[in-house]
C-alpha cells in the first residue's frame, strides 16, 4: 500500500538519486549531472549513450526508436518506463533552453512539430518511439536578438517562461499572418529596395505558407540571407531594419496610386514644365491633372461626349460623363475598369498596360466621327396633344423607323414582396454580369428588355 501511494515525482527523484544523477555538489547545491563512472558504472554508460545521441541530433533529426532499441538491448537492458526520466535528466539543459523539439509522424505525408515539452510528452514519445524524431536547434544569442527584434516590430508578447522554439513559432505566426494580409501588388512587385526584396523572398513569403518551418526560416535562413551570423546582432538593429522594410511594403499601395496618376499626366498633359511641377505641392499637381481630364472631355463635341462608344473608349467616356468633377478616387476606379483588375492586384506591367489603354481610348474618342443620321420625315401626329404626365406617372416613348409607341406607367412607392424580390434580382444580375460588358452592350440589352416587356 505504501509503495502504491508514492507519487510519480517521488519515484523519479528516487530513481535519479539512487543512480547518482541527482545529488549535491561540493557547495551543497542540488545538481543534475552525469553520475560517477566508478560508483554508478551502469548509469554512467546510459548517460553517455543519451548524450551521444543528442550530439548526432545536432547534425540531423534522429529517430527515437534507435535510442530506445539501443538502451533496451544488453548491456543496458532498460525498461521503457524509466527511459523518459533518464532522457530528461541527460537533456535537461537543452530542454530548458528550448533547443530540442520532436517531429511526430501523424500520417504518411503529415509531420507535426512539438516544441512545448509538457509533463507527459516524453512518456508518449517513448511509448511509441517509432512515430517520433528528435530535432536539435542551437539557439544562439544572435538568434535570440533576431527573435526579440522581430517581436517588437510585430507586437508579439513573449513570456519569459516561453521555450525558445515556442518564441520562434509565435513570431513566425505573426509575420506570416501580416504578410498574407498585404495586397497582391506588394507581394509580387519588383519596385522595392534590395533589402526588402531579400527579406520578402526568404522570410515573409516562406512564413506565409500553410505549414512553415519557422525554426528553419528564422534561425537558419535568416542568417544565411539577411543577417550576418559572424557579427554581434543587436535586437535594436533588427527592429530598425525590419520596421523600415515592413513600412515600405505597407506604403506600396499609395505609391502605386501615385504612379497611376503620373500615367494620367503623361496622357492628358503631354506638354508640361517639370520645373513648375517641382515648385508646387503634390496635391496641387494632382488637382491640375484631374482638371485637365475634365476640361478635355468638356471640350469635345456633344456627339463625341454623348455617343455610346464600344470597349475602352466607352469606359472612358461613360466615366467622364458620370464623374463631372474627377478626383483621385474616381480616377483610380477608372483604372480598375480599364484593366479589369483591382489596383491592389496589379503587377508592375499592368501600369504600362493601363497607360497604353488610356492613351488609345483618348485618341479614339478625339478622332471619332459620329455616323451620319439619315433624315426622316417627322411622323404624322394623329393623336391630339396629350397633357403632361401626372406626378405619380411616367411616360415611356419608343420611336423607330417613324413608328411611335407610348406607355404610361404608374409610379408605385411600395412594391409587393414578389415585386421587390424581382427588382432585387434584376439589379443584382445587371451589377454582377454587367461588369464584364461595356456601356454600349449593356444599353442594347436594356433596350431589348424594355422593347419585349413594354412594347410587344
Amino acid at each position: 500500500m505504501e509503495r502504491d501511494s508514492i507519487s510519480p515525482s517521488t519515484c523519479n527523484s528516487l530513481l535519479l538519486k539512487n543512480n547518482g544523477i541527482l545529488r549535491k555538489n561540493q557547495t551543497g547545491e542540488i545538481e543534475i549531472s552525469q553520475p560517477d563512472e566508478k560508483t554508478y558504472i551502469g548509469a554512467n554508460k546510459v548517460w553517455g549513450v543519451i548524450t551521444d545521441f543528442l550530439k548526432k541530433a545536432r547534425q540531423k533529426p534522429m529517430e527515437i526508436k534507435n535510442l530506445v532499441n539501443q538502451l533496451r538491448k544488453p548491456p543496458y537492458g532498460l525498461k521503457c518506463r524509466v527511459m523518459p526520466v533518464l532522457f530528461a535528466a541527460a537533456a535537461h539543459r537543452e530542454l530548458a533552453m528550448g533547443n530540442i523539439s520532436f517531429e511526430f509522424q501523424r500520417t504518411l505525408n503529415q509531420v507535426q512539430k512539438i516544441t512545448i515539452i509538457e509533463s507527459d510528452s516524453l512518456e508518449k514519445i517513448f511509448s511509441t518511439p517509432e512515430k517520433y524524431k528528435i530535432a536539435y536547434i542551437d539557439v544562439s544569442s544572435n538568434q535570440i536578438a533576431v527573435i526579440s527584434g522581430l517581436a517588437k516590430v510585430y507586437d508579439v508578447f513573449l513570456l519569459p517562461s516561453d521555450p525558445a522554439l515556442e518564441r520562434v513559432k509565435k513570431v513566425g505566426t505573426a509575420i506570416g499572418a501580416w504578410w498574407r494580409s498585404q495586397p497582391k501588388h506588394a507581394q509580387i512587385t519588383s519596385s522595392v529596395s534590395e533589402h526588402a526584396y531579400v527579406v520578402r523572398d526568404y522570410i515573409f513569403k516562406p512564413l506565409a505558407e500553410l505549414e512553415p518551418d519557422t525554426a528553419q526560416i528564422l534561425l537558419k535562413d535568416a542568417f544565411e540571407y539577411v543577417f550576418d551570423a559572424g557579427k554581434n546582432v543587436k535586437a535594436s538593429d533588427v527592429e530598425k531594419l525590419i520596421y523600415g522594410i515592413k513600412r515600405e511594403f505597407e506604403e506600396l499601395s499609395l505609391k502605386l496610386g501615385q504612379k497611376i496618376i503620373d500615367e494620367c499626366r503623361k496622357v492628358f498633359l503631354k506638354e508640361y514644365d517639370p520645373y513648375s511641377v517641382a515648385e508646387t505641392s503634390d496635391e496641387e499637381n494632382t488637382k491640375k491633372i484631374f482638371k485637365a481630364v475634365s476640361e478635355w472631355f468638356n471640350n469635345l463635341s456633344e456627339e463625341k461626349r454623348s455617343f455610346v462608344h464600344h470597349g475602352d473608349p466607352g469606359i472612358l467616356a461613360a466615366h467622364c460623363r458620370d464623374n463631372p468633377l474627377i478626383d483621385e478616387k474616381a480616377f483610380l476606379k477608372l483604372a480598375e475598369k480599364l484593366t479589369g483588375l483591382q489596383i491592389s492586384s496589379w503587377s508592375d506591367e499592368m501600369i504600362i498596360k493601363f497607360s497604353a489603354k488610356l492613351d488609345a481610348a483618348k485618341e479614339y474618342i478625339e478622332t471619332f466621327e459620329p455616323p451620319s443620321i439619315p433624315v426622316t420625315p417627322p411622323p404624322i401626329i394623329t393623336d391630339p396633344v396629350q397633357p403632361p404626365p401626372l406626378p405619380n406617372q411616367a411616360w415611356i416613348t419608343h420611336t423607330i423607323q417613324g413608328e411611335q409607341k407610348k406607355r404610361i406607367i404608374e409610379i408605385m412607392e411600395e412594391l409587393s414582396p414578389n415585386g421587390q424580390a424581382l427588382e432585387n434580382m434584376l439589379n443584382a444580375t445587371v451589377d454582377q454580369i454587367g461588369r464584364s460588358l461595356d456601356e454600349k452592350e449593356k444599353t442594347a440589352i436594356i433596350y431589348r428588355f424594355m422593347k419585349k416587356h413594354f412594347f410587344n
